[in-house]
């Protein structure tokens, strides 16, 4: 089974590639989403990333939570598919 997780704090800069390779280590990425704003397109500094099996996810949580990515602490948590933008 598949599990959400919602990365809050990201760089404005953040690509999908960056955020796959980088969660990528601690199970497979199935989809990624960076939320954008629909008007200007940029970064609202959050991401959803489905992680293919739970094992991977919460590896991914308790692993990356509060960790440092391209200088700032970001926050990784797993969400409910109903509130995921994927």
């Amino acid at each position: 089974m598949s599990s959400i997780l919602r990365v809050g704090n990201l760089p404005a800069t953040v690509t999908e590639r960056d955020l796959t390779k980088h969660f990528s280590r601690y199970g497979s990425v199935s989809r990624l989403t960076i939320a954008r704003d629909s008007v200007t397109g940029t970064s609202r500094r959050f991401a959803d990333i489905e992680m293919s099996d739970d094992e991977g996810a919460l590896a991914t949580v308790k692993w990356l939570h509060l960790s440092q990515f391209d200088g700032r602490t970001i926050t990784v948590m797993l969400i409910n598919a109903s509130h995921a933008v994927i």
